[in-house]
């Protein structure tokens, strides 16, 4: 498991949907959206492992993506501010804003 700080690289500022239409929606956008990224994730770190030690930088760092995807807190953050009306791009941008 990753500690420490996440690192912003670079600035790119998104225009996203401040409000929800519909937040059982965007809740299950949310769930959607990490349970394809963990995946993705998982079989990019199985893929570098495979390819041997000079992939070893890359697993780890793929390995700490995974473990912001799958931070508690990042998601409950997320599923708070969604709870208060916003869309799910919205909340999950500003939970990474606060958390990381």
């Amino acid at each position: 498991m990753a500690t420490g700080q996440v690192a912003h690289l670079g600035a790119v500022e998104l225009h996203l949907p401040e409000f929800a239409v519909d937040v059982d929606s965007e809740r299950e956008q949310l769930r959607q959206a990490l349970a394809e990224l963990s995946a993705g994730i998982a079989s990019a770190i199985d893929n570098a492992l495979r390819r041997g030690r000079s992939q070893t930088a890359q697993s780890c760092i793929l390995a700490a993506h995974l473990a912001l995807v799958s931070d508690p807190d990042l998601r409950s953050v997320a599923e708070g501010g969604m709870a208060a009306g916003h869309s799910v791009s919205h909340a999950f941008r500003q939970a990474v804003l606060e958390q990381c």
